[in-house]
């Protein structure tokens, strides 16, 4: 599963843990101490029931949980005694719990697998992975709901930099749109069972059928960008060639999609 990480949270949960360490050798107001252990407390709680991280890191739950036993112990002893300083020899415990937490806790959390996504061409990381439907005409979603989920996995496949992946879905949504377009203007009769894309567009160019732009822009499809889905010995090498083929898939889309009617009604009204 992929999991959208806030980088801020990381920096947050940072900040709370390590809240209590000016405590250690000083003596301090209990509200001082109480505010800070407070702090620690609350970040390791919400880590421990909260975190994306928590069950990848389990192995520190058990330090964890002692350090918030610690905690409640001293928090407890500020609420009932209602002293106005803590020592630092009352805080030996609590920061023996600590200290072999945090190195813990610090240790496991750098080991965690993290990537930064960078952009796309014109495309930001969050419209790739979020909003992929919007490389493509706004119409393809009440026109040809069925190539939708191609060019949304297409997208995230982009910003992830697997090319060939990329390519594959954004072919099948344009074979979507050709077979919707085959239908119209050739006939349903005639579009055989699993008929590839260059079977559709010979029969277009044998029944003279398609508006000329369509059948350019197919035509250089497969003239110059072979699906790696019917050639598994293929492969989209970089990110110059996947968004010369979102280009040239969004245009031959585009023509289409505007000769297209919706699907239904109702199809467009939910859009």
């Amino acid at each position: 599963m992929m999991q959208r990480i806030d980088p801020g949270y990381l920096y947050e949960l940072g900040d709370g843990v390590r809240a209590i360490r000016p405590y250690r050798f000083k003596t301090s107001a209990d509200y001082e101490i109480w505010e800070a252990l407070n702090r620690s407390k609350q970040a390791v709680t919400v880590f421990l029931n909260g975190s994306v991280f928590s069950q990848s890191i389990r192995g520190v739950h058990s330090l964890a949980n002692q350090f918030l036993q610690e905690s409640d112990k001293i928090l407890s002893l500020i609420s009932v005694e209602q002293t106005t300083s803590i020592a630092p020899a009352t805080l030996v415990e609590l920061f023996e719990a600590y200290d072999r937490f945090e190195p813990a806790f610090a240790n496991a959390l750098s080991s965690q697998i993290t990537y930064l996504v960078m952009p796309k061409g014109a495309y930001d990381v969050e419209t790739l992975v979020e909003n992929g439907g919007s490389l493509f005409p706004a119409s393809l979603q009440y026109k040809v709901p069925e190539a939708s989920m191609d060019i949304v996995e297409g997208a995230k496949a982009l910003a992830f930099e697997l090319w060939s992946a990329a390519a594959f879905h954004f072919h099948r949504a344009n074979e979507a749109v050709l077979r919707r377009y085959f239908d119209k203007t050739v006939g349903p009769n005639k579009r055989k069972e699993h008929a590839t894309m260059g079977m559709l567009l010979s029969e277009m160019e044998k029944q003279n059928k398609g508006t000329r732009q369509v059948v350019v822009a197919l035509q250089n499809i497969k003239t110059f960008h072979r699906n790696p889905n019917a050639h598994p010995g293929d492969f989209i090498s970089d990110a110059d060639e996947a968004f010369s083929l979102v280009s040239a898939l969004r245009a031959a889309m585009g023509y289409m999609l505007d000769e297209l009617e919706a699907t239904s009604l109702d199809d467009m009204m939910h859009v």
